[in-house]
């Protein structure tokens, strides 16, 4: 897997007014006032399920590639033995599943309270 140039994750958003920020938090937890990016209230229902998106973009970047990963062990194992490697195959692939699940869950705002 490639090294991301990216600000790392997570990423969150915070609701102040008609500004709304997106970026990780500081070590402390609070929300870093510079962010990545800042999203202007536009008054449409889209508006939030986009700040989750755009928040969850390292999320959802790090489980493609932990699935491209475990994928393509999957394929070598396969070719290997596949029957000695089922079981390690399964249990990469769930976690993969799992990574992904969680991010899109993240990204569709399934997460928040």
């Amino acid at each position: 897997m490639s090294e991301s140039k990216h600000t790392p994750g997570p990423w969150n958003y915070t609701l102040t007014g008609q500004v709304q920020l997106i970026g990780p938090k500081n070590e402390d937890g609070t929300q870093n006032c510079i962010g990545i990016a800042r999203v202007y209230e536009n008054g449409f229902q889209s508006f939030r399920a986009n700040l989750r998106l755009i928040a969850a973009a390292p999320d959802l970047l790090e489980a493609c590639k932990q699935a491209e990963n475990e994928m393509e062990n999957a394929i070598i194992g396969l070719n290997v033995n596949p029957i000695a490697y089922a079981q390690a195959i399964i249990q990469r692939l769930e976690m993969a599943i799992n990574a992904t699940t969680a991010a899109i869950a993240k990204a569709e705002g399934r997460n928040d309270d």
